[in-house]
């Protein structure tokens, strides 16, 4: 038995924002329905259909959405931005503290910080990821003092874990 598309969770989504036009020939391709196939499932050309925008126009793709780039057969240049946002825990698709200064994160609410990279993750259950010595992220770049570390931590605290969840009596 595979396990298809649909039944697992949402992992990225893509956007593409287009700066010319993108008709047939030149199109990104997309394969609708293709989110709740099984894995083991890829499809081929045939079966996409183009994703035609004008200049100004943004294409929304869920990661489970099976996608290609569409073979330019013009003469014309596409110009497009491709933004890929993930949970922010998971490796991310671009290395922002490699792009983005200190001084600049500094100006960021903590929130924007966590999103590039600039702060620790704490998914649920997690001790924390992408720490210091095991402390905040924050703490050793200078963007926050012990007690705001504390405060976000005991926030994590609170959160309800996994087995909290779980209704043991109808299991």
């Amino acid at each position: 038995m595979f396990v298809t598309r649909d039944e697992t969770e949402e992992q990225s989504k893509v956007l593409l924002f287009a700066f010319s036009e993108f008709m047939e020939k030149g199109a990104t391709r997309l394969i609708p329905g293709s989110n709740k196939w099984p894995f083991d499932q890829h499809g081929n050309m045939g079966q996409t259909i183009p994703a035609e925008m004008k200049t100004g126009d943004c294409l929304l793709i869920g990661g489970k959405v099976i996608h290609a780039m569409g073979e330019n057969k013009t003469e014309m240049e596409r110009k497009c931005i491709q933004l890929t946002v993930i949970p922010s825990f998971l490796t991310p698709s671009e290395a922002h503290p490699f792009i983005i200064t200190l001084e600049t994160a500094k100006a960021l609410s903590k929130r924007a910080q966590r999103f590039v990279g600039f702060r620790s993750q704490y998914p649920r259950g997690s001790p924390g990821l992408c720490t210091k010595d095991y402390l905040e992220l924050a703490l050793y770049l200078g963007l926050d003092h012990l007690q705001g570390a504390m405060e976000q931590l005991q926030d994590v605290i609170n959160q309800p874990k996994q087995w909290d969840t779980i209704d043991y009596e109808n299991v």
